[in-house]
């Protein structure tokens, strides 16, 4: 199992923009854990159940189909730009 945060750096008319900013998880007995303090920075935290894979394609893909499903939808399609350069994953 994990935990990912993902941070916003960007945004623009039709969509926020979102980098891997923290992963978490366990194996078996091993555990990683971290302490982080929110600064009221935009985030979005997922829950990855284990045996999934870990990529920005799956991730994004799950994302958008839990929103699909709100009575609310977001300000525009979160895109997750991977590696901390700022890439736009589109």
């Amino acid at each position: 199992m994990a935990t990912v945060v993902l941070k916003e750096h960007a945004r623009d008319e039709k969509h926020r923009y979102y980098m891997w900013w923290i992963v978490v998880g366990r194996n078996g007995e091993d555990a990683f854990s971290v302490h982080y303090k929110h600064n009221g920075e935009d985030t979005i935290r997922c829950d990855i159940p284990e045996g999934s894979v870990m990529s920005t394609v799956v991730l994004q893909s799950a994302l958008r189909a839990f929103w699909s499903k709100q009575d609310l939808e977001p300000d525009g399609t979160p895109i997750i730009g991977g590696g901390g350069t700022g890439g736009t994953g589109k």
